[in-house]
């Protein structure tokens, strides 16, 4: 259990800090090519390895609403936190990168648990 708090941790902090380099680089156009392709990337990669057989084969259009819900939320929340926070110095950015992404990757799990038992999908 454990290791799902840091892997959320970590995605959520190499998510900001390359945010943060691709807004300075590319504009916002580039964070947005970046955050679709963590989302679709993230968004594939829990439909085929993390849900269960029980909901990818009775609630397959279930599982797909969860898995959609429950990746764009935080990739919006950190999104925003990119474009509100751009213009702050380089050391402020590195703070606010690991308070969000610590904050984020502890109720990440929870949010998913609980969007996946109110949609119905799968549930303890």
């Amino acid at each position: 259990m454990i290791s799902i708090f840091i892997t959320a941790i970590l995605v959520g902090f190499v998510f900001l800090e390359l945010g943060y380099l691709i807004i300075k680089r590319f504009k916002i156009s580039g964070l947005i090519f970046f955050a679709i392709f963590v989302f679709i990337s993230l968004y594939y990669y829990a439909y085929f390895f993390e849900a269960s057989d029980y909901g990818r084969e009775n609630r397959a259009s279930m599982l797909l609403v969860v898995n959609a819900i429950v990746y764009s939320v935080p990739l919006v929340i950190m999104f925003s936190i990119i474009v509100f926070s751009k213009k702050k110095p380089d050391n402020i950015q590195h703070i606010i990168a690991a308070i969000s992404s610590m904050l984020l990757g502890l109720l990440f799990p929870v949010f998913a648990l609980l969007t996946a038992c109110s949609v119905g999908a799968d549930c303890l």
